[in-house]
């Protein structure tokens, strides 16, 4: 990038910048020449900068002229602004920007900040940007989880997973080049690519391949640097064309890789590989040469634990063969510049040996194929490429004889063209001879080709061998796969292609998924169970994840990381494209969430102009959803950051005890509503006219003097206001009209109700007339009904297009809640303009004033009952629920892979306990010794191992493994 900067952007002699944000310590700059006109800033903490340059005087590393510290946090621009400036930074030059791996560290917004300002900033430059992508596939998960272990989460990979999101980020520069490292290593020179393989031996291409295609080169471009020539080609995804059925044999995996394997006489022959010797025991990883034999019925699907039976020492990257009875093992590599030319017999149950050398004999190698093939009456097995000092060529093949155990070289003639040299190919025996597809050939290019070994005998028995290229089984290049001829077709199986997540199965040149075909009758229960348990949902902001099925309620207030999680799973499930999922999820929920503060202040408003009970009862509604939002936020992003000394059983609970007590005082809010609109719905018409008489005297100035009156004479009698159907009495005026002297008479009567009581309550509304009742109503009602229509457009749009291109159960949750608020408020608006539209009619079932009182106290009710849902759900999840039998049964699979007949100790079924803790699960397992020979080491390494396992197992937040003596030994 540097190259491409200096050569198509800069014209010599003129000034540029090359500006490192989060340079961090990072030398490179240091040991490479540079033109003169260079200025060169280093961006990071000023913590870091001094540290570096403390560093660099310590190894009298001189500072050159052309660099410049510059210590400003990258949250900040207007901090990055100035340090460049006082640093003497010319922002119109043509400029250089360098982020490796440095935005992925910030949140979205912040690095969505940091790249805005450059754009509008530096008028010509190139943005150059290294990170990660990816995050959903097993590789991805697992780079996630090794960042947030040493605290530095990719804050922003799940909102930026792929290069079309990360393009979208820098749309406000002229032009984008985006590619995968893949693409960038593909595009290296051989030259380059030669001299990278020179530096050091080196065979670990599956996995620097696959952090190539984790990891991504962006260039953005703006002004003169826009025309910078690029040679980035990105790989295209072919789309998959359907999935195959396969029946899934549990309890017969090892963890090892680069290893060989075959099928025998209903046995299954495992060799060498790198990994651990037994799953059951805690080992170290390494290269394993044993030969390991365990018995496999396919009929019932059942096996027996793994024997070893032999070793084969060069055992990384050989091939195993089964002819007849028995296994050949061949080739192999002790180390990435030790190639084997060993050879292995293994007879199933009977005896394993190795054979000595002799002439002729192939070449060492490694990752080769080697396939039966019957010449004439001989039957024996060809090995063709591989690896060894050299990449090995196709123009011959080595054939064993597998009577007499003696290799012959065999020429191959090329009338169509020769293969190119390769290895990590696949080979298998089809109706026209071997066919061998895909591999590496010697400059590390991925193939895709396909040729077919053809071989004919003459008249005097003598073979000819010929290539004849032939259709590819695979649609993309790929290696490290396997080959297999079944009913008339190739089929491909696993490997590694220049692209995440390439399909496992390839069938006909298709792409395929695969499907458990022994599953497929609880898919179908599992599936009905999870959407009835998604359509019924109306209320709550919790998630509990129980197994892959997940339970959702309110999810339009869960926090994001939630929903980028719950809707990764159900485009999956739905297979559905996941960034097409997440971008309509993301888009709808933060929508909703808007909303719901602009609801908020809208319903608050209209109570504090019109005092309307029902709108009361509604503001405090949406209230209530808008500080559950809060909540829910500030309680995902404590659980995104979690402090394991502080918390060492996780912050699991903490979403859960926060909605537990906001929903708790909810329904204690809607209670106490309820109990008002109660109490104004029982009050007597009389009841109502005295408080209007009450509070009309209340105000007035003569009740000081009726107070004032009575103090000074002592008077016994209150200044009381009482009804009596229409007329007003007050005992105080009474008596100082039969008792008082002429003045204080005269005082009473001047002070004695002008006004009936049904006077008094007219004049105490706050409207004047019937005709400002009705228009205050209508105002009400208008905003209200604006409302409703936002909740019925967002509920019809979840279900007829959000919840169809995602599959996602956090919008079928949104879209309920939006129906049930819409049903609400319509009743809302009805209600209130029935009673006002037809008076008569309401009269005779309720009267004129009871009408908003009792629409709030049923609306109250409902409110209630939503917030006792949630109330319950989180109080089952604190409770610590049993799991559902799907996902203990998940747990018991890895304890007896564990825990195994031949083990130290023994676990029941019943020592087994699992419960929901928070939003994940605790596993508690107690290990019972079976003999008092049993040493406590041996159950400490037991435990460890299996806690080890359980933890690995996706919700499980806790595991705790329990050691025990038997019974009798205790007593």
């Amino acid at each position: 990038m540097q190259e491409v900067f200096l050569q198509s952007c800069v014209k010599p002699g003129e000034a540029f910048n090359v500006v490192a944000l989060g340079a961090g310590f990072d030398t490179g700059a240091l040991r490479r020449p540079w033109p003169e006109e260079l200025r060169y800033f280093e961006v990071d903490f000023p913590a870091v900068l001094a540290r570096k340059e403390a560093l660099l005087r310590r190894n009298q590393a001189p500072k050159p002229a052309w660099l410049r510290s510059c210590g400003a946090d990258l949250r900040q621009t207007s901090e990055v602004e100035a340090s460049l400036k006082e640093a003497g930074a010319n922002f119109s030059n043509p400029t250089l920007l360098i982020a490796e791996v440095v935005l992925a560290y910030m949140e979205r917004h912040e690095g969505d900040a940091l790249i805005s300002w450059v754009a509008k900033s530096f008028p010509n430059c190139l943005f150059g940007m290294y990170e990660q992508q990816g995050p959903h596939d097993p590789f991805g998960r697992f780079m996630r989880r090794h960042f947030a272990q040493r605290q530095c989460p990719l804050r922003s990979l799940l909102e930026n997973p792929d290069l079309e999101s990360q393009r979208q980020r820098f749309r406000a520069f002229q032009r984008v080049d985006a590619a995968d490292m893949m693409s960038v290593l593909a595009a290296e020179s051989g030259h380059e690519l030669g001299r990278a393989r020179s530096l050091e031996p080196f065979d670990e291409y599956e996995e620097l391949h696959l952090k190539c295609v984790h990891y991504f080169c962006l260039a953005a471009m703006s002004g003169s640097c826009a025309k910078a020539h690029w040679v980035w080609k990105d790989c295209p995804k072919p789309a998959l064309a359907g999935s195959l059925p396969v029946h899934v044999i549990p309890h017969v995996g090892i963890s090892r890789f680069g290893l060989a394997a075959c099928y025998v006489d209903g046995h299954l022959v495992v060799c060498g590989g790198h990994g651990t010797q037994d799953v059951t025991v805690s080992d170290t990883h390494g290269r394993q040469a044993s030969v390991m034999v365990r018995k496999l019925d396919l009929t019932d699907q059942t096996s027996s634990d793994f024997k070893a039976v032999g070793e084969h020492s060069a055992a990384m990257y050989c091939t195993a063969t089964a002819v007849g009875s028995r296994v050949f093992l061949f080739g192999g590599r002790l180390g990435p510049q030790r190639p084997s030319a060993g050879l292995s017999v293994c007879k199933v149950g009977m005896s394993f040996q190795q054979v000595p050398q002799s002439c002729p004999w192939p070449p060492p190698r490694w990752r080769h194929s080697a396939t039966q093939l019957v010449l004439g009456t001989t039957t024996g097995i060809f090995v063709l490429g591989g690896t060894g000092a050299t990449v090995i060529s196709l123009d011959h093949a080595w054939f064993l004889n597998t009577d007499t155990l003696t290799w012959q070289c065999l020429q191959i003639e090329s009338p169509g063209g020769t293969p190119a040299a390769r290895h990590s190919h696949a080979a298998a025996l089809g109706p026209d001879g071997v066919l061998v597809c895909g591999g590496l050939d010697a400059c590390e290019t991925m193939l895709a080709d396909a040729w077919t070994l053809q071989v004919v005998s003459d008249a005097a028995g003598s073979f000819k061998l010929s290539w004849h290229q032939s259709p590819s089984p695979l649609p993309q290049p790929r290696y490290g796969h396997s080959l297999h001829y079944y009913s008339g077709s190739f089929l491909v199986v696993g490997g590694i292609e220049s692209r995440m997540c390439p399909a496992p199965i390839c069938a006909w040149g298709k792409p395929f998924e695969i499907t458990d075909a022994g599953q497929e009758d609880a898919r179908e229960v599992a599936t009905t169970e999870s959407l009835n348990r998604r359509s019924s949902v109306a209320t709550g902001a919790s998630v509990q994840r129980q197994s892959r099925a997940s339970r959702v309620q309110k999810s339009w207030i869960l926090d994001e990381a939630q929903v980028d999680h719950l809707a990764a799973e159900d485009a999956t499930q739905a297979g559905i494209q996941q960034q097409d999922a997440l971008k309509i999820v993301k888009c709808t929920t933060r929508f909703a969430t808007a909303m719901c503060v602009v609801i908020a202040f809208v319903k608050v408003s209209i109570y504090l102009a019109t005092g309307a009970e029902v709108v009361r009862t509604s503001a405090l509604d949406s209230l209530g959803d808008l500080m559950a939002n809060m909540i829910t936020l500030y309680t995902g992003y404590r659980m995104t950051n979690v402090d394991k000394k502080r918390y060492p059983v996780g912050q699991g609970k903490f979403q859960s005890i926060g909605c537990l007590v906001f929903s708790t005082l909810m329904f204690a809010l809607m209670f106490g509503n309820a109990l008002g609109n109660l109490e104004s719905l029982v009050e007597s018409k009389d009841d109502v006219g005295h408080a209007a008489v009450t509070r009309f005297f209340q105000q007035t100035e003569e009740v000081d003097d009726f107070k004032k009156w009575r103090d000074d004479l002592d008077c016994e009698e209150e200044c009381v206001w009482k009804t009596d159907g229409d007329k007003i009495d007050n005992p105080l005026i009474n008596y100082f009209k039969e008792n008082g002297d002429s003045g204080e008479k005269a005082m009473a009567e001047e002070m004695e109700p002008k006004m009936t009581r049904g006077e008094i309550v007219s004049f105490s509304s706050e409207y004047e007339n019937a005709a400002e009742q009705w228009a205050e109503l209508k105002k009400q009602n208008f905003f209200l009904g604006i409302c409703a229509s936002y909740k019925c457009c967002l509920w019809l749009y979840c279900i007829f297009y959000a919840i169809p291109k995602s599959g996602s159960c956090v919008l079928v949750a949104l879209a309920t809640d939006k129906r049930n608020d819409f049903i609400c408020t319509s009743f809302v608006i009805f209600s209130t303009f029935f009673a006002a539209t037809f008076p008569n009619i309401t009269e005779m079932a309720v009267s004129e004033e009871k009408v908003d009182p009792l629409v709030s106290l049923m609306l109250s009710v409902f409110i209630m009952y939503t917030w006792s849902e949630l109330m319950v759900e989180h109080m089952t999840l604190l409770s610590q629920e049993a799991a559902n039998d799907e996902f203990r049964d998940g747990v018991l699979k890895e304890v007896r892979m564990v825990v195994k007949a031949d083990s130290p100790c023994t676990v029941d079924d019943s020592d087994v306990i699992v419960y929901v803790s928070g939003l994940g699960h605790t596993v508690e397992v107690t290990l019972t010794a079976k003999s008092d020979k049993t040493t406590v080491g041996e159950m400490g390494e037991l435990a460890q191992l299996l806690r080890r396992r359980l933890m690995t197992l996706e919700d499980v937040e806790r595991a705790i493994v329990m050691k025990a003596m038997p019974s009798k030994m205790n007593a």
